[in-house]
């Protein structure tokens, strides 16, 4: 087996598992068979546990990638090899989703690309989507992070903003008495939905949400702030001059 990344056990994300990154590097099924066998029940780590350790301490350098075992729900009939701006189509193969601890970024690679890998004993869980209720007014109600969306409007999926105007157009929204805001990062991610693409979200209940990038809060530095893409369910950073789209939400009791 190819070496443990300095000998690293990461801290466990179930009361009984444990988390161990391999230094490799693997391919995308190279990873898979190497987590397996370590044993004990070892699998390579879905996209969305992966995002959920981004919190961690920076151990890993930045250009380190991780594969996850998560799967682009679909690819474009395109038969030509091109990368847009969220995620790389190489001969209609699927590709994968890989993470970056260092920026938090999720991105999608060809399988044949070789990286890291974090393994985990831990359960499999599906992400839970059961929290979401939309309401006849077209707004939809978080109830775990206790928000709620804003309904999508033709204006909303024409207009880009650059991140300031971003935050600005959210605070003046009137829209069923007002008070919302950018999204943070959790609340937008929270969204995503794996079983889906262009969007990558459930449009029975979030509408069909433009395939580009979304602005959120969080930033990464005073240049920098996160973006999350609705194509495919990408997370990533941009420039706060840029342009993207926006969706608001409010708090609420």
């Amino acid at each position: 087996m190819k070496r443990v990344l300095g000998g690293m056990i990461l801290s466990s994300i179930g009361l009984w598992s444990s988390n161990i990154a391999l230094e490799g590097p693997f391919s995308f099924y190279e990873a898979q068979k190497a987590c397996k066998n370590i044993g004990n029940g070892f699998r390579t780590m879905e996209i969305y546990e992966l995002f959920a350790l981004r919190d961690l301490p920076a151990t890993f350098e930045k250009d380190t990638s991780f594969w996850s075992a998560t799967v682009l729900h679909k690819s474009r009939k395109d038969p030509t090899k091109k990368i847009d701006e969220e995620f790389h189509l190489e001969e209609q193969k699927l590709p994968a989703f890989t993470y970056y601890f260092k920026d938090g970024d999720i991105t999608v690679s060809p399988k044949s690309k070789e990286t890291k890998v974090l393994c985990t004993n831990d359960p499999r869980r599906k992400k839970p989507f059961d929290q979401f209720e939309k309401k006849e007014s077209g707004s939809v109600v978080d109830h775990q992070f206790l928000i709620e969306w804003e309904p999508l409007t033709k204006e909303d999926k024409k207009k880009r903003l650059n991140y300031i105007k971003a935050i600005s157009y959210c605070e003046s929204k009137q829209t069923l008495g007002g008070n919302w805001r950018l999204p943070e990062l959790d609340e937008m991610y929270s969204i995503i939905n794996y079983d889906y693409s262009d969007p990558a979200t459930d449009k029975d209940i979030f509408g069909m949400m433009v395939f580009k990038y979304y602005w959120v809060e969080d930033e990464l530095d005073e240049d920098e702030a996160y973006v999350v893409g609705m194509r495919v369910g990408s997370v990533a950073t941009s420039n706060k001059s840029n342009k993207s789209f926006v969706r608001c939400v409010r708090d609420i009791e």
